[in-house]
């Protein structure tokens, strides 16, 4: 009797005790999300993909430029380097052009840094770079990272302000350098803006952070991702309409930002000395953005034809009878990462 009196007795103090604890329950879901913990979020979606200066560096030439940006094509890609942090980023900085050679890599380790109501972008330099370099097409590489694969930069954090429409900041140190470049040079870290349109990066030959930039920021837009093809008379313009002679390269990917594809034969391999070009550029005499595909005579680098449509056309194609070509959007990220070939 008494044992049931004392579990009786425990049932108020049982009920209680559930009573509070889903009471502490129901206080945790009602609570907002942390703004910051969701800017982490959102940068982490952003930020992985391809970027490329083109128009930049096309509208200078145009311009005539005294010192002109240098075309660059970068590819961002989630690291997964746990050992390192749980958000990690790898970043190729290549010159077109020189696929082979990478300008700058760099690793980052992204947190939300809550003194300073900012997305913490902590620097890492690779102890051996050139083992690196290719490493977005090889993520097992990245993933398997471990802290003696890599030298902290202190003093190279980036401190990015959520504005909504895009993430924007700079190093907050005196000097930053980082980097293998070109000649062994360091790479400077400036700026940062972050948004779904691109990326724009300052950088520079290591000098104080505090110091005046060199120039303006590379403006590098995020590329989108085509399939095409194209067929070519081996007789070249003067080709008879019945001509049925001919070279075909189908299923290829091209980007939007300035990709020259060389146009050659599936079946033999054979140059056909033309190249297909896909771009989107500021048509100058209307100053209307526009996406144009053109074929260039490789002989002579000329752009011999081309035809455009607005910037967001999924569909675009040339006709010259001996020169016929298309391309189409391709959805998701299809084709990632197929502008520059590791070694």
């Amino acid at each position: 009797m008494n044992r049931l009196l004392c579990s009786m007795a425990a049932i108020p103090l049982l009920l209680a005790l559930g009573s509070a604890a889903a009471a502490d329950a129901g206080a945790d879901a009602g609570k907002s999300p942390n703004p910051l913990d969701q800017s982490l979020v959102r940068f982490m979606q952003w930020a992985p993909g391809e970027y490329d200066n083109n128009e930049q560096v096309w509208q200078e030439d145009l311009d005539n430029v005294a010192k002109p940006h240098r075309h660059d094509h970068l590819i961002v890609v989630d690291a997964h380097a746990s050992a390192i942090g749980e958000h990690t980023l790898f970043v190729q900085q290549n010159e077109v052009g020189q696929p082979g050679e990478a300008v700058a890599l760099r690793l980052f380790r992204v947190t939300a840094d809550s003194a300073r109501h900012a997305i913490r972008l902590e620097a890492y330099a690779f102890v051996n770079a050139t083992k690196y370099v290719g490493a977005y097409a090889r993520p097992d590489s990245l993933a398997a990272l471990a802290a003696a694969d890599v030298v902290h930069k202190e003093s190279c954090s980036l401190y990015l302000t959520d504005r909504g429409d895009r993430f924007e900041g700079s190093v907050r140190a005196d000097s930053c350098g980082i980097g293998s470049g070109k000649n062994g040079r360091e790479i400077s870290i400036g700026s940062m803006r972050l948004s779904t349109e691109g990326l724009w990066l300052q950088t520079s030959a290591a000098k104080p952070a505090s110091s005046p930039p060199d120039s303006a920021p590379s403006r590098n837009r995020r590329v989108r991702y085509f399939s095409g093809w194209t067929i070519v008379k081996k007789a070249g313009p003067a080709a008879a309409l019945d001509d049925q002679s001919m070279w075909s390269m189908v299923r290829f990917v091209i980007h939007n930002e300035g990709q020259i594809l060389p146009i050659k034969d599936d079946k033999t391999g054979q140059d056909t000395g033309y190249s297909l070009q896909l771009a989107q550029l500021t048509y100058q005499n209307t100053r209307d953005p526009i996406l144009k595909i053109g074929l260039i005579e490789n002989s002579s680098g000329r752009t011999v034809a081309y035809s455009w449509a607005s910037t967001d056309a999924k569909q675009l194609g040339m006709n010259l009878r001996w020169f016929q070509a298309g391309v189409t959007l391709r959805g998701g990220d299809a084709g990632k990462f197929g502008f520059i070939q590791p070694k």
